[in-house]
């Protein structure tokens, strides 16, 4: 099939509803589907097979103005031909962690699809992945989710943007304003994929999402949420659960009556303050973030919340009940925790004498909220001694310092992590095939050295224990090749050997709904179901190993036994 005189042509790759075809001359691909024409990239995977990548595609009408804390509206066209070539903006959000600069624009709700390029008439299973971020920062941006290592197989990839921080999950807690854009704009790009992922080479009827920290928490409320119902029929999480401390934020109201007091509008009404915010540049309601946090960057107040009041709501209960209840979707989750999860949270006061220093002398105030339970443990007297019982336990009540810096490092993990995926995994094996892996295997690929590059690499100089280990989100360094290192290659034999394991182990479980499948020549160990009386977890090294016994049944009694008013099964609120 050719187009004389243009200087180029074209051949159908594979088709299925749709025609994917490759511009050979302009390294060029084209895909026709019901919103229109879309032009993609041919790039190279790391192991050298071509793929398409599509970047920056719409999912949803722009979020702003009177569209703005609205659930996302459905794109019915982008016209006649649409370029595919640079990632859409980053969702509007601030600098945490450093400069507290804001970046992104509101206009973000854009999606990227990295698909083989093959002879295949099949479509392939799809990978459908969720950023991290505290549901506060972070983008789907291809410099660090470079599709490279999971182009090497034979998957379809989609990553995308959603709402993030006040303009994804602020609320008024009423039916007015009820929050949780940002689990609504996940769920318009599942259903963006299944009503468009095979005109990219895809299989609608199996979609697995993927997350990873706030990403993995959102991963479990979409199988708990019955909006979500028949839009994937698998998921992976990595380091979170619906059950972690963060993965639903309380005090909604408070924090949106806080942000329209200090922008002049109104506060009795729910409308009057939801016409006003709307009216208001999106960075003056990003910027006054800061304005209530107490310590740091705590409380979280914008993030997932148990919408009931609503019709139709994303999550109807507490997801502790809903799990307990088996009212979720039964699918098959792989999910699993790191070895040294509390890295990136202990790095800011290790990092920060000033931050340390306030940390020991104001610890009965301030321990509540870097452990989250400052809603969940109202009375004055249980926090106090849910403090002293911490504190007691990882620090033998001395203050925390560098010398100490490990025992921070692990009640990070703990609470934050570890005791929460946990328990996730043995509620959800009541009900559905689970799969839980430990993530140990330190190939010396460092998450923070991405994430503090360059200006922000201070920060690390300041803490060598929190440089060490096995960190928190070390593991996307072995599935994404991130542009702004190196690709691993077999010069790093061990970082090879666990980049080689994470990407077999995951499309293997996006294709089969087994990581290991039986019957598939592989040079894995078998990895056996996960239940309570059987709780087998496949470690993740450079040789992986099966061991059985539950990692985190001591944290779990420890931190299940604090007067923690969460710690209480099947409440309707807190």
């Amino acid at each position: 099939m050719g187009a004389r005189g243009s200087g180029m042509f074209w051949f159908a790759i594979f088709t299925w509803g749709g025609m994917v075809m490759f511009d050979v001359m302009g390294q060029k691909v084209l895909v026709t589907s019901p919103l229109g024409t879309v032009i993609g990239l041919s790039e190279k995977s790391v192991g050298g097979k071509p793929y398409a990548a599509f970047r920056g595609i719409p999912y949803a009408k722009p979020p702003t103005g009177s569209r703005r804390f609205m659930p996302p509206e459905r794109l019915e066209s982008w016209g006649e031909k649409l370029e595919a070539f640079r990632d859409g903006a980053e969702c509007l959000q601030m600098d945490v962690l450093v400069t507290l600069n804001i970046t992104g624009r509101e206009d973000c709700l854009y999606l990227n699809v990295f698909t083989p390029i093959t002879n295949e008439t099949e479509n392939l299973p799809v990978i459908f992945f969720i950023h991290g971020g505290g549901f506060i920062s972070g983008s789907s941006n291809s410099l660090f989710y470079s599709p490279g290592y999971f182009m090497d197989e034979d998957v379809v990839l989609v990553t995308f943007n959603y709402r993030l921080g006040p303009l994804g999950f602020m609320s008024t807690e009423d039916k007015v304003m009820p929050g949780n854009m940002g689990l609504l704009d996940m769920i318009a790009a599942l259903q963006w994929v299944q009503q468009n992922i095979r005109h990219f080479g895809g299989d609608p009827r199996a979609v697995t999402i993927m997350g990873e920290s706030a990403g993995a928490g959102a991963v479990h409320h979409l199988i708990l949420s019955p909006r979500a119902r028949g839009l994937f029929r698998a998921a992976i999480s990595e380091s979170g659960s619906a059950l972690c401390p963060w993965a639903v934020a309380e005090g909604h109201r408070r924090g949106a009556e806080g942000i329209a007091s200090i922008l002049g509008c109104p506060t009795m009404s729910s409308a009057d303050l939801l016409l006003c915010l709307q009216q208001v540049p999106a960075e003056a309601i990003v910027g006054l973030s800061t304005k209530l946090w107490e310590w740091q960057y705590f409380p979280l107040l914008f993030g997932p919340r148990v919408d009931r009041e609503t019709d139709g709501p994303v999550l109807p209960d507490e997801p502790i009940n809903m799990m307990l209840e088996g009212c979720f979707s039964r699918v098959p989750w792989l999910t699993g925790i790191n070895k040294d999860e509390g890295v990136l949270l202990a790095l800011t006061p290790l990092g920060n004498e000033t931050a340390l220093k306030d940390l020991n002398e104001r610890w009965e105030a301030l321990c509540p909220l870097a452990m989250d339970f400052s809603f969940t443990t109202p009375v004055r007297c249980d926090r106090r001694s849910a403090c002293n019982q911490i504190k007691t336990r990882y620090f033998r009540g001395k203050n925390i310092s560098q010398d100490n810096a490990s025992q921070l490092i692990e009640v990070f993990g703990d609470r934050w992590f570890k005791v929460c995926g946990v328990e996730a995994a043995d509620l959800h094996s009541r009900f559905s095939p689970t799969y839980f892996y430990y993530f140990k295997g330190n190939g010396k690929r460092k998450f923070l050295d991405v994430l503090f590059a360059g200006p922000r690499q201070f920060l690390l100089n300041k803490s060598a224990e929190a440089h060490a280990g096995v960190g928190h989100g070390d593991d996307l360094l072995y599935l994404f090749d991130a542009k702004m290192i190196p690709p691993i290659t077999t010069m790093e034999p061990m970082a090879f050997a666990i980049k080689n394991a994470f990407v077999r182990l995951w499309t293997d479980f996006a294709t089969y709904l087994d990581p290991t499948p039986k019957g598939k020549e592989v040079e894995l160990p078998s990895w056996p179901l996960y239940t309570e009386k059987k709780p087998y977890t496949y470690i993740i090294d450079a040789q992986p190993i099966v061991e059985l016994g539950n990692i985190g049944e001591k944290r779990k009694t420890f931190w299940n036994s604090l007067p923690i008013q969460e710690n209480n099964p099947l409440q309707t609120g807190f």
